[in-house]
């Protein structure tokens, strides 16, 4: 019997973290029409993050893409390609026609919300948020890395969330109108016109789906078995192994929980991030007002 081959995917959900990605894959992975790479983030197009799972093998990676049954979307739904110089001009030169969907937070809970991930997935070691941002120019420059290892590109908080200079780069590559920009706060609020919206951009029926929340935040319940975690993370992605052989989950369980009370960010710092972060905002203000965008009414966006 002749196995289907595989191909390029044509729609990619680019970023950023921590902003409802992983719902968004999900949600499109119940659409009979697309085909959700597993895993979400393959990692392929940003070659210059040292951490793809499929960085370096093109064929294994349009094999996550083979199927028997044709589809109108094969979707790639790695986050980190939005920061990566390298990602969107490769992905413009194998699927020039394909379509984009971007999703983006307010920066200061961004940030936070980031450093509390990259702390569960054992590239973050320093405890308190405010260190670990100011560490950043260092990592940038290659120090201050954890004893982990991470991609200093991911820990580099002050880069990582520019969501406004990353889109503005994006499209010095693909058009406007096959990009779509999703409020976080509007999937939090009204997921099903988030649902609506992006069915519309795809030109796909809306069928009723699932529409729970993914991914909730976590905290680390131990540091040592985060630690190894992250080593046997780094030995499945070297062997080129997609499947966890049955350990992922309870070492995970070990290492994380997921907190009763969600920890909030001082008023005084988030006052001083937007601050920071305002020119960023109003790129993405412009970009939205552009193209496809589904946002929240009175958007942080707009502010």
């Amino acid at each position: 019997m002749t196995q289907p081959t595989g191909r390029w995917p044509n729609l990619f959900i680019l970023g950023a973290p921590k902003c409802g990605t992983t719902s968004i894959a999900h949600w499109l992975s119940q659409h009979p029409d697309v085909l959700m790479s597993h895993p979400k983030e393959p990692g392929f197009f940003n070659d210059d993050y040292k951490d793809g799972h499929f960085r370096g093998r093109p064929q294994r990676y349009k094999k996550l893409f083979a199927t028997e049954t044709p589809h109108k979307f094969y979707c790639d739904g790695t986050v980190d390609y939005l920061a990566s110089k390298n990602a969107v001009p490769a992905i413009s030169k194998v699927a020039p026609d394909a379509k984009f969907i971007v999703a983006v937070r307010n920066h200061a809970d961004l940030v936070f919300s980031l450093h509390q991930q990259e702390r569960v997935s054992g590239n973050e070691l320093e405890a308190d948020f405010v260190k670990a941002f100011e560490l950043s120019s260092e990592r940038r420059a290659g120090r201050k890395i954890p004893i982990t290892g991470p991609e200093p590109k991911k820990i580099d908080y002050e880069e990582r969330v520019r969501m406004g200079a990353q889109l503005k780069r994006a499209l010095e590559y693909i058009d406007r109108d096959r990009l779509l920009i999703v409020d976080f706060d509007l999937i939090n609020s009204d997921s099903p016109a988030v649902w609506s919206k992006i069915c519309d951009f795809l030109d796909l029926s809306a069928p009723e789906i699932s529409l729970a929340a993914r991914n909730p935040r976590k905290s680390v319940s131990s540091v040592p078995v985060t630690i190894l975690r992250k080593y046997l993370r780094r030995i499945k992605r070297t062997l080129g192994l997609t499947q966890d052989m049955g350990l992922a989950s309870p070492i995970k369980a070990l290492a994380t929980s997921v907190p009763e009370t969600k920890p909030k960010l001082d008023p005084v710092l988030r006052a001083a991030l937007d601050t920071k972060y305002d020119w960023d905002r109003a790129l993405i203000c412009d970009v939205s007002k552009t193209g496809p965008a589904a946002l929240a009414k009175e958007s942080w966006i707009d502010q």
